[in-house]
This record gives C-alpha cells, structure tokens and sequence, in this order.
C-alpha cells in the first residue's frame, strides 16, 4: 500500500464545518499577513507533508496517520450530526463524551502543542506507563533494558501521540461532566476556525479539562465549557467578534471563514486589541450570565 504524505492536523471532516455551499473557505496567510485570493476547499490546507510519517529502522511508516484515521472515522459522525444541526444539537451522553474525545484529539494534534506534547511525554506518567510491552507468548509485560530504550525512542515518543487525546480523556477524573460543557448556535453565524482554534482561560492549559475553553465546532455552533453549569444558547455579536479576533490571532499558519470580506475585516482591526484583553472581556462575560 502506498504510503500518505498530506497530513492534516485540522481534519478535513471538521474543516467542512467552516465551508459556503461550494464546500470551500477563504484563507488568512498568517506568514504573509494577508488574505490569500480565490477560495479553498479543505483538503487545501491546514496539513503538513509526512507530519505523521515514522521512521523504524530506516523503513519510513505512516502508521501514526492511520491510527488519526481510526479516530476520525468515529468523530466525523459527530461532527455532521452537528454540522446538520440548524440548531443546538440535543447530544446524548455517548455522544458528548465523543466530542470531548474529539477536542483533546485536536489539542494534542496541532502544531501548536508540538513541543508541549514531547515535553509532557517525559514527565506525565500518564503518557509513558499506558503503553505496555508484553511477551508474544507468555503476554506478560516485558520490563527491561531494551524496553525501556524503546518508549524512550523518538519513533516510539511520536507514535504514542495519536492516543494522547484518548489518555488525557481516561485520566480526567470527572469523565461524567457534561453539564459544563455547552453549546452555543447563531444561525447567521459565520465563525472563524485557524490551526490554533482553542481559547483557553487558563494559560498554558496541559489538556483540555484542566481549564474553561471556547471552541468552534462549525461556522454557527460554538462550544462553551465553564466550571459553573452555565445556560449558554446566545452569544452577543460583539461576543462573537471577540472570540473570531482570538482565534485569528492566535493562529500560527491560517485562519479561515466561509466570507473573504470578513477575514479582511478581522485583519484590518486586530493588531488594535490585546489577546488577554480580549480573553478577559470574554470569559467574564460568561461568567456574569
């Protein structure tokens, strides 16, 4: 089999949430500071080439990319339910538990957590003692040199990350919260998505469920996890342009929306505002419904 080399860290099932009718986007160039011409379809970007390729023994794998799309497959049912959805989306308890897997998935994913990830290999247990390694006989855990050497390896370090998402999930201790994590839905709605689309209260969360976040599920349903069991169904526009000039300006490499016109717009005035000033305005607002 033919080995992949267009690795999306975004993947292209979410990306589609984003999209006008023709299924395409306007893109920001974060490097070139403007708004690229003409419109995209998803597959375009948000990837690297062979992000996810192994190297084993001089033999080049893409077994990492394979296993993000065992995952995808189960989050993309998900995701266009509530793409479909021309409203909040009633989500049972399965499904709400999915979608949290869905997001820690993208928190470990992107290139944003590159360094956190390797860095939190090392040092969380959690990463390093999951994966065990058992003899092909007798199926008890092998412990030794050899072993030890090998979760340490740079191939074996990399591999363990397309089930960091799944280990940051297990280790929650508070699996069954779902009250804290809404919904919002705007039905003229046109959100921004970039390759950093998580905004988080607390600085430099180390996963999802260490902190309140906001993340854009489509271009018109935001999700909003607190603390507090908040009821969040409408956000106000000045709201929404708050929470669109984050994810902007966080955004390393692209952001993208559904209208050219307004990723002109956000770019014309984003340099004008603060990111904790921003972040502050928004989640106390939240905090004061």
């Amino acid at each position: 089999m033919k080995k992949s080399s267009k690795h999306h860290y975004l993947p292209e099932f979410y990306l589609k949430g984003f999209t006008n009718e023709n299924g395409q986007f306007a893109i920001y160039d974060c490097k070139n500071k403007r708004v690229k011409n003409d419109m995209f379809y998803p597959s375009s970007h948000f990837f690297e080439k062979d992000r996810n390729t192994i190297e084993i023994n001089g033999t080049e794998t893409d077994f990492l990319e394979e296993a993000y799309a065992k995952f995808d497959n189960r989050h993309a049912k998900l995701l266009k339910l509530i793409q479909d959805t021309e409203k909040t989306p009633l989500l049972n308890n399965n499904q709400k538990t999915f979608l949290q897997e869905f997001i820690s998935h993208i928190f470990w994913r992107i290139p944003a957590n590159d360094q956190l990830y390797k860095k939190e290999y090392i040092a969380n247990s959690n990463f390093y003692k999951t994966f065990k390694i058992r003899d092909k006989k007798t199926k008890q855990e092998v412990n030794n040199t050899f072993t030890e050497e090998l979760k340490q390896s740079e191939p074996f370090i990399k591999a363990v990350r397309a089930f960091a998402g799944n280990i940051s999930l297990l280790s929650y201790t508070n699996i069954n919260d779902y009250t804290n994590w809404q919904i919002s839905y705007n039905q003229n709605g046109f959100k921004l998505c970039s390759d950093s689309p998580i905004i988080f209260k607390k600085e430099d969360p180390k996963n999802i469920f260490e902190s309140e976040f906001i993340f854009p599920l489509t271009k018109k349903h935001l999700l909003v996890r607190t603390f507090n069991s908040l009821e969040i169904q409408f956000l106000t526009p000045e709201i929404c342009l708050m929470i669109d000039l984050i994810i902007f300006k966080q955004a390393e490499l692209y952001s993208c929306c559904l209208r050219r016109d307004y990723l002109e717009s956000i770019h014309s005035i984003a340099d004008k505002y603060g990111i904790e000033t921003l972040k502050r305005k928004v989640f106390d607002y939240l905090e004061m419904r």
